[in-house]
């Protein structure tokens, strides 16, 4: 079951942590975060900040504290807060979509994880709806997706290729 958003309403089943991949998976959460930035593609949008709120289930095979009680060895949460809190000053993007996906790419790369599903909404946009948002996952590409991957490309480009 998906995180919920921010401000749905707390449910027994809401509560339940997301839908991790098959395996394996640990995982760390903010549920909740709310902060202010400048997004949108109205003129009304883009010159004072607005409140977003973010939920991130961030998620790593088998996180090792779970055996060594050492911060280390996990998604620091105070860490990914203090992260996000910086990102929201300086992201460059104008849709809630775009933000997202890059919100996903920054937390797999910067905090090594192997999942990520964020949400982001922004509460209240209209005055007959609690809140509007988008809620997307990506995984970690591992090195031998890349390669057979690119094996796939050269095989449609070869395919595609003038004949003599």
């Amino acid at each position: 079951m998906p995180l919920p958003l921010s401000a749905a309403p707390e449910t027994e089943t809401a509560r339940q942590p997301a839908a991790m991949p098959a395996g394996d998976c640990d995982a760390v959460y903010l549920r909740g975060f709310r902060g202010q930035t400048i997004i949108g593609i109205r003129d009304n949008e883009l010159h004072e900040p607005q409140t977003v709120a973010i939920d991130l289930v961030v998620g790593r095979a088998r996180l090792q504290a779970c055996r060594s009680d050492d911060i280390a060895d996990t998604v620091d949460y105070s860490a990914l807060r203090k992260w996000l809190l910086g990102y929201l000053q300086h992201h460059g993007q104008r849709l809630l979509e775009a933000f997202a996906a890059r919100l996903a790419d920054r937390v797999l790369e910067e905090f090594h994880a192997d999942w990520v599903q964020v949400s982001v909404a922004k509460p209240r946009r209209y005055p007959d709806v609690e809140e509007v948002g988008v809620r997307i996952e990506r995984r970690r590409q591992r090195e031998h997706e890349r390669g057979q991957e690119a094996d796939i490309l050269r095989l449609i480009g070869g395919g595609m290729s003038a004949r003599p």
